[in-house]
């Protein structure tokens, strides 16, 4: 099951990975609780082998993954991390 929504936006802002990524860079300078770089790596490769990871976005939570894995106090909503 995909994110309808979520692909819609994306293939309609025509995102590429430096749009998806200067836009999570960009939220994540207001956050606080960041992940370690280490962490939040072993969580994105995770991502990268999950069934519910549509381009840059986890369509069961609609996250960007590079986002929520970069919070330390997110977790994975299928509970893989």
């Amino acid at each position: 099951m995909s994110c309808l929504g979520c692909e819609r936006n994306e293939q309609l802002l025509k995102l590429t990975d430096e749009k998806v990524l200067a836009e999570v860079e960009e939220q994540l300078s207001m956050e606080i609780n960041l992940s370690s770089d280490d962490l939040r790596e072993s969580r994105l490769a995770i991502c990268a082998g999950c069934p519910f990871l549509r381009s840059h976005t986890c369509t069961k939570c609609g996250c960007y993954v590079a986002f929520r894995s970069s919070l330390k106090i997110k977790s994975c909503p299928v509970r893989k991390w």
